[in-house]
């Protein structure tokens, strides 16, 4: 006998088996669940729903109510459980709640159910926090644009595990606070990483990125650990505000770059509204978290690309100066017009295909929402299977960068942030940003930005040394105060409150933060 439990016009069989041929049926009197949890797809029915408290568990079901998410408590030998739906008896509808019982042993949390689909129970085996495998039949717009984004690259065999990431199990706590009961965090930053041991320096900076984002942020931290080797330079009981993935790193026959692991940590993390922060940056002010609420607001249903900031680089071919002559303005060269004399933040990109520029190139720090999922999913696939896609020769597209510069410009998006992480030193903070001293016209172009490109000054990118990040957090910390209240956005030496108060003096600006 199988427990039975109602859920609108369908019964849910939930049965378990165990190793060693022996038999666990999960039903009312075999003390194997502990808990069927509803998740609902309206707020009609929440409080028809209760969670187990004390020695019981009741489920009430109600119409609204499409899928489960289930916690248990299973014996130690159980390996396995199998899923299946089928039609509910016309008698048992009128019955509208199904009773079970608790069990003392390992608790295992958040599994998705889906049909036929086996879910490993196994006691050592990883917590699987996306994969292939659930594709989620729900009709949450997250989950329709993640199975959209995945369909393709989950139906092929080559491809489908590099698309399963696991929790570290030291981060349980960690994400059991910040993920949902669906399997989602709503707002997170989100790093990659690579390491091959302990103190790895790739390992040590993102260390201290994380030490900047738990003193400036109220928001976690996802970050995706790509390969065999784990990092341990970052340890859950230091990092409350961490949540640690792991998963596959790129087989060495794909040739491919490291970094389109960015794209795969955007794929897999289940991150509603997020932002990628990379290993050698750092974030200075508290107000840094506005970033993520203004992608929340700028990329949605109708607007779906992922935004990045300004680069500091002009890389549109249409901007072209004499040919091996950049940095320099020309007398008598009508190509060099509009170019400061010895300006140098100019750098050709061409591709196999490139498409027209629809506005100047972006750094590799994209925001998105999970209306971009498709999106980043359609041209990382291109790239992964060698493809041409709306005319580009994606094959020949080197970085991740290039494509998501290259993709946006085919795909006629028009949205960019302003910059929002200058390079340089670390003396920014005290020499520029505490004192509110400007920087002139900041990576101007003729194009674009002829009178310089506006700047929140929420993130510091581009040191290399772990010893330059740990001087640069203490400054932070000793000066949080100060920090914390200067006024983050600055355009031509004239420093504002909020990016609205600055769009009220230039009106004309093609970028938003």
């Amino acid at each position: 006998m199988s427990a039975v439990v109602l859920v609108a016009s369908t019964v849910v069989q939930v049965t378990c088996s165990a190793s060693g041929g022996q038999c666990l049926r999960c039903d009312e009197t075999s003390n194997v669940v502990s808990l069927l949890q509803t998740k609902l797809q309206t707020n009609a029915f929440k409080d028809g729903v209760q969670e187990a408290s004390g020695d019981n568990a009741k489920v009430l079901a109600g119409e609204g109510v499409s899928q489960l998410q289930v916690e248990m408590k299973l014996p130690a030998d159980a390996t396995q459980m199998y899923l299946e739906r089928s039609e509910t008896p016309d008698d048992f509808f009128n019955k509208r709640e199904a009773e079970v019982q608790p069990y003392s042993a390992r608790k295992i949390s958040q599994l998705s159910l889906s049909r036929g689909n086996p879910v490993s129970l196994n006691r050592d085996a990883p917590i699987v926090v996306s994969s292939c495998a659930d594709l989620s039949h729900s009709d949450d717009d997250w989950e329709q644009q993640r199975r959209e984004a995945l369909k393709d690259l989950c139906a092929d065999p080559e491809m489908a595990s590099m698309f399963e990431v696991t929790l570290d199990p030291a981060f349980k706590e960690q994400y059991n606070k910040y993920y949902g009961d669906d399997g989602w965090t709503d707002t997170a930053w989100l790093n990659f990483v690579g390491v091959k041991g302990h103190n790895d320096k790739f390992g040590l900076l993102t260390k201290k990125m994380a030490e900047s984002v738990r003193r400036a942020s109220k928001h976690p931290l996802v970050i995706v650990v790509f390969g065999e080797v784990p990092l341990t330079d970052i340890l859950s009981q230091d990092f409350p505000n961490v949540v640690l993935l792991r998963a596959k790193g790129i087989p060495e026959n794909k040739h491919l770059s490291f970094n389109f692991n960015k794209l795969r940590a955007i794929l897999t993390a289940k991150i509603r509204t997020g932002m990628s922060l990379d290993g050698d940056m750092l974030m200075v002010t508290k107000k840094a978290d506005s970033l993520l609420e203004r992608t929340r607001q700028e990329i949605n249903k109708g607007y779906p690309f992922p935004m990045m900031p300004v680069h500091f680089l002009d890389r549109d071919p249409n901007d072209e100066r004499g040919k091996g002559n950049f940095g320099v303005r020309r007398e008598g060269h009508p190509e060099d017009k509009g170019w400061r004399p010895l300006q140098t933040n100019f750098l050709l990109y061409t591709c196999d295909g490139c498409p027209d520029s629809t506005m100047r190139w972006g750094q590799a720090q994209p925001s998105w929402t999970y209306w971009s999922l498709p999106f980043i999913s359609r041209w990382l696939s291109a790239k992964m299977h060698g493809q041409t896609l709306l005319g580009v020769n994606v094959k020949s597209v080197d970085e991740d960068e290039d494509l998501l510069n290259v993709g946006l410009w085919a795909e006629g998006a028009t949205k960019s942030w302003c910059q929002f992480q200058p390079a340089a030193s670390f003396a920014w903070i005290d020499e520029h940003l505490i004192p509110q001293v400007g920087f002139g016209e900041w990576y101007d172009d003729p194009h674009y930005f002829p009178k310089g490109v506006p700047m929140g000054m929420f993130i510091f990118h581009g040191q290399k040394e772990v010893d330059g990040y740990a001087v640069a957090l203490k400054v932070l910390n000793e000066k949080a105060s100060q920090v914390d209240a200067a006024k983050p956005y600055v355009f031509n030496d004239k420093w504002y409150d909020s990016f609205a108060e600055m769009k009220k003096d230039v009106p004309d600006l093609t970028c938003t933060l």
